[in-house]
């Protein structure tokens, strides 16, 4: 009976290993969808004076997958794409109106602080930007504005540090100084246990 018993333990928990396995390769599609859900915590969002700032961590995977835009990426194209992107740390930003403006329009009483604000967005802001790796504080090396000429109400941001470590040694802290709404500084904390719990994204 004990036999018995040790052999359907065994089954159950090659089943849930299994399980395990494959919830942790995904597709682009899935890829994409699961780094975005702010419930894995990749993605974080601060609601302040009424505007939204979220934040989302890039890992590599996800970028390449967002750039094929397909379920089917050649592994030998994703490797090259890789080797291309290593030794950063990526981010992307939103800054959002929360009553559907255009934000860069949002209590401004002239045209001339609505192109003062796209003057600092464009060359200011990426002094206001660091990140807290292993007790450095770290400059964004690479950083772009992505204008929407209020189409859409808000705007976004890519920027990227350096990195040293393959693996996360320690959590990542975000720090992000607002000049143009006064809100200051804000942080945006990503735990290492995250960082290295990334899924696989499938290939062929």
């Amino acid at each position: 009976m004990k036999k018995y018993r040790d052999i359907l333990i065994f089954i159950f928990l090659s089943f849930l290993m299994s399980c395990n396995n494959t919830s942790n390769k995904k597709v682009a599609s899935e890829y994409i969808l699961w780094i975005n859900d702010t419930a894995n915590n990749y993605r974080k969002r601060k609601d302040q004076k009424n505007i939204f700032f979220e934040t989302t961590y890039r890992p590599l995977p996800y970028i390449i997958a967002n750039e094929f835009r397909s379920d089917h990426i050649d592994d030998s194209l994703y490797q090259v794409r890789k080797l291309e992107l290593e030794g950063m740390h990526y981010f992307s930003m939103r800054i959002q109106a929360k009553n559907g403006g255009d934000i860069l329009m949002q209590n401004t009483e002239s045209k001339q602080e609505y192109f003062k604000r796209v003057n600092h967005y464009s060359y200011d802001f990426q002094k206001n930007i660091t990140l807290i790796e292993n007790q450095d504080t770290i400059n964004c090396k690479l950083f772009n504005f992505i204008r929407t000429h209020g189409i859409a109400p808000y705007v976004d941001f890519v920027f990227a540090f350096p990195s040293k470590d393959k693996q996360v040694q320690t959590d990542l802290k975000l720090i992000v100084e607002d000049e143009v709404f006064g809100v200051g500084k804000m942080n945006f904390l990503f735990k290492k246990e995250r960082l290295n719990n990334l899924p696989k994204l499938i290939t062929q």
